[in-house]
């Protein structure tokens, strides 16, 4: 079994001939966002899971307008004492309040539920456990 990039294409971002008992079999990946799971165009904190709220304008004639509520995103790059390494993530600005306010990336994913976060963050969190139970132990 032989695994090779072929070529970049213009549509797709790989296409990998794989040969398997001598037949070629050719795989195309959308993107390598799409085989991690990223969903980073999605307007969602990925620490706190802050997301889109809906209501109303509401005019002094009280007249009421459906809009939206964004979250305040911005994309930033934190620092993992623990990983030694930069993480880029897109969160709120409440959640940068947070992770100054426990003292860095690694004390807030450990204190942070798994429900919050984003498939991203999940990875992140269970990285630094790994690295924290072997510090310890």
């Amino acid at each position: 079994m032989t695994l090779s990039v072929c070529y970049q294409d213009f549509f797709y971002s790989n296409i990998i001939n794989i040969e398997v008992d001598g037949l070629l079999v050719r795989v195309y990946i959308l993107s390598n966002n799409a085989l991690i799971g990223d969903q980073s165009m999605s307007r969602k904190c990925e620490l706190t899971g802050k997301a889109v709220m809906s209501g109303n304008n509401v005019s002094h004639a009280n007249n009421k307008n459906r809009r939206k509520f964004l979250p305040n995103l911005h994309q930033v790059t934190l620092r993992s004492n623990l990983l030694d390494e930069k993480v880029y993530l897109r969160v709120s600005s409440k959640a940068l309040r947070s992770v100054e306010h426990r003292g860095g990336l690694d004390e807030f994913l450990m204190k942070e539920s798994k429900e919050n976060l984003s498939p991203k963050a999940q990875s992140i969190k269970k990285r630094i456990q790994k690295v924290a139970n072997g510090t310890q132990g």
